[in-house]
């Protein structure tokens, strides 16, 4: 039968748009530091003109977590014949993920 496995996390709270401009150059230069670490790319600061008209044209949106959760479901609902079949064909089939979602499997399910 067609299913869904998932794992997933909820975020509440409140979201503020930022308007200073240094703070907003602090936020997307961490950005830059995570995604481009050989760092091959200028300061960004709010008083650079190669920045200035990009930091008003872009939108930094800060999130102020209240509260965290999460759930999963990993064929705990199946019965045993349909958990063996699927995790049998995820094994079989080893894509990175079909592997990770068998491994997911084995720890969640209550009779494996």
């Amino acid at each position: 039968p067609a299913t869904v496995f998932f794992k997933s996390v909820l975020l509440r709270g409140k979201l503020n748009i930022l308007k200073d401009e240094f703070r907003k150059a602090e936020v997307l230069t961490t950005l830059m530091q995570k995604f481009q670490p050989e760092g091959q790319y200028l300061t960004i600061h709010p008083e650079d003109p190669k920045y200035t008209k990009a930091l008003k044209a872009t939108a930094v949106i800060e999130l102020r977590v209240e509260s965290i959760s999460g759930k999963f479901k990993f064929g705990q609902n199946q019965d045993e014949g349909d958990w063996n079949q699927i995790h049998s064909f995820l094994n079989e089939k080893g894509e990175p993920l079909d592997q990770e979602t068998a491994k997911n499997m084995e720890s969640t399910c209550p009779f494996h």
